[in-house]
């Protein structure tokens, strides 16, 4: 399996954002341009030509397609770097922030261009489970910190906070997170040791369920 790493989606979301930006931002320009120079030939009662016309109509045509079959194509790149994101998620643990740093990135891509896309939306809708699943590993740290034997560390109690579903599909089966236990997290960060590792526990506690709360997909 190929491996991407977290700073490489990244840059990925960050062109297709720069890129959907900037051909949408052109064909604007283009359209504007033609506008205001039939709109001055008017002004002017000068005839236009047919030819003319005609080339204007196909060089904003032409920007159009250009436009949509980068959109086509930064939608793919997108979908596949949220796939890889999710698989990351739950096999590797990157660092949940770097994956919430992601997620909101993707969103607002979602938001201004393919608001329309329900598979995207579902991809979205999997990153945001993906990113609560990979806090797991940052409270296992501290768990580790508040010297916790690996028994209580993997103990049922703490496994159980992140509720998973397993998914079937044809080509394989995964388990995906469905709910995050928030006053099940609390109860064990309540029985830590050491105040500084509690404090830590409790701080990330509140983010991640902040996250896992209020990131909506619509």
């Amino acid at each position: 399996m190929i491996k991407i790493k977290t700073e490489q989606i990244e840059q990925l979301i960050q062109i297709i954002h720069e890129q959907n930006a900037w051909y949408i931002g052109a064909i604007g320009f283009v359209v504007a341009v033609m506008t205001i120079f039939l709109t001055f030939y008017s002004f002017q009662q000068k005839r236009i030509s047919d030819r003319q016309i005609e080339k204007f109509t196909a060089e904003i045509k032409r920007a159009e397609r250009i436009s949509a079959d980068l959109k086509e194509s930064n939608e793919a790149i997108l979908q596949y770097s949220l796939s890889v994101m999710n698989r990351e998620s739950y096999m590797a643990h990157t660092a949940w922030k770097q994956q919430a740093n992601l997620f909101f990135k993707s969103q607002d891509i979602y938001h201004k261009y393919y608001s329309q896309n329900k598979e995207l939306k579902q991809k979205l809708t999997d990153a945001k489970a993906a990113v609560v699943m990979a806090s797991q590993q940052s409270f296992e740290g501290l768990l580790k910190k508040d010297d916790k034997t690996y028994d209580e560390i993997h103990s049922p109690e703490f496994q159980s906070a992140y509720v998973l579903e397993w998914v079937f599909q044809e080509d394989m089966n995964f388990q995906v997170l469905v709910d995050f236990d928030y006053q099940k997290m609390k109860e064990i960060g309540h029985g830590l040791k050491s105040p500084d590792v509690q404090s830590q526990w409790f701080n990330q506690l509140e983010q991640v369920n902040n996250f896992w709360s209020n990131a909506k997909v619509e």
